[in-house]
């Protein structure tokens, strides 16, 4: 091998056309010492030299790091999703009806007292609240009643949530009470 060293590589020398070109749209190019370009190329070598590449084991280390980090992420979305898929209403299950159907569209059942004697003595006996049949007391039975009440449409027995043998505010009251009770 020759005495040179590797890093004196020759400057690229562009053609003059494009250093006509160059000229002419920018002027010339203020002139550079060469002894400042050796200083500032001397400068970067000690800079590259002082900086170490990472060892095989730090490189192990740093990815077996990022893997568990990725994974800590990874379990803490899942466990996210877990929760608010649980903590979501039953009613939002495939196939029920949305918020706004089941508003528009009561249990006819229980708004006619069209079913049977024996479900409408379960739904008294055992949630005397739920007059929509859903099978739990919520402010959509409360709603139920204040519009039956408003349209003056037929209504069952049932819906007579406080017994006082008429169905009126204090039943949507009561309702509403046990909505949101906690």
């Amino acid at each position: 091998m020759s005495g040179t060293d590797p890093h004196d590589v020759p400057e690229p020398v562009l053609p003059e056309q494009v250093q006509a070109a160059l000229n002419s749209r920018y002027g010339p190019g203020p002139p550079i010492n060469r002894s400042v370009d050796e200083a500032i190329l001397e400068n970067a070598r000690q800079h590259l030299q002082s900086v170490r590449t990472p060892s095989r084991k730090e490189v192990w280390w740093r990815g077996r790091r990022l893997v568990a980090v990725l994974g800590t992420v990874a379990a803490a979305s899942m466990l996210l999703v877990v929760t608010l898929n649980n903590r979501w209403d039953d009613s939002r299950a495939p196939g029920a009806a949305s918020l706004s159907q089941r508003l528009a569209e009561p249990n006819t059942e229980t708004l006619t007292g069209t079913a049977s004697p024996a479900a409408l003595e379960i739904a008294d006996s055992t949630n005397p609240t739920d007059v929509d049949g859903d099978g739990r007391t919520d402010i959509l039975d409360a709603f139920a009643i204040a519009r039956t009440i408003r349209d003056d449409s037929p209504y069952s027995e049932q819906w007579d949530v406080n017994r006082d043998g008429r169905v009126d505010q204090s039943d949507i009251d009561v309702a509403v009470r046990t909505a949101v009770m906690l």
